[in-house]
């Protein structure tokens, strides 16, 4: 909100911009989820190969015997990849078809009340929610980059561009696309502005995600 209000009403430089986009650009927030995820499956994947000490006691069930944690193990580690692959730094991608899988499987996690995925149905549902929320969040992180490269080209040349490819290089290196659908940002130019739209997590059009205009 800061950004969009500094933009909407032009106060920002263009050094402001550019360290801006130079922030936004580093942050790799797809990279860094993804290591987040991998690092949780190896803890895991740890908890349930070490003996029950009891540290490890918290959450491990008297009555769970090392052939059922075997089984667990697998279940876990299952979903928490099919979490990890729903997402794709290097496209800029939040892969709506693994979303709808990750929450199939979730579904037929909570229905099951087998001890051989009592553990997998404790620790490894919440990321069915994590991955298409963070996407969001990635959402707006990419309509703020490209806002901020908006902004200088304004800046530089006292207008918006006709269209977002009229901003390379010059302004931003490569415009990223949707990171739900890989489909293109939608802009188009207002009478006090733009407005920059991405689809939601399910793949639908919200409206006007960045309604950059006059107030």
């Amino acid at each position: 909100e800061v950004v969009k209000h500094g933009c909407r009403e032009h106060r920002w430089s263009e050094p402001h911009l550019a360290a801006l986009q130079h922030a936004f650009d580093r942050m790799q927030p797809l990279a860094h989820l993804q290591q987040a995820m991998r690092t949780e499956r190896t803890w895991m994947v740890y908890y349930l190969s070490a003996p029950r000490s009891p540290a490890m006691r918290t959450y491990w069930p008297w009555w769970m015997i090392r052939g059922w944690v075997q089984h667990n193990k697998v279940a876990l580690m299952r979903f928490i990849t099919e979490a990890t692959t729903a997402v794709d730094p290097v496209a800029g991608r939040v892969h709506l078809e693994r979303i709808d899988r990750l929450s199939d499987f979730e579904k037929e996690l909570k229905k099951s009340r087998s001890p051989l995925t009592w553990f997998a149905r404790l620790f490894g549902g919440n990321f069915g929610a994590i991955v298409p929320c963070f996407g969001q969040s990635v959402k707006r992180h990419l309509q703020a980059t490209v806002a901020c490269a908006l902004e200088r080209h304004h800046v530089a040349r006292g207008r918006y561009p006709a269209n977002l490819d009229a901003l390379t290089p010059e302004f931003i290196a490569q415009v990223p696309r949707d990171v739900f659908s890989g489909t293109p940002l939608r802009y188009a130019l207002t009478p006090g502005g733009f407005t920059l739209t991405t689809l939601d997590s399910r793949g639908r059009d919200p409206g006007p995600g960045w309604i950059q205009d006059k107030l």
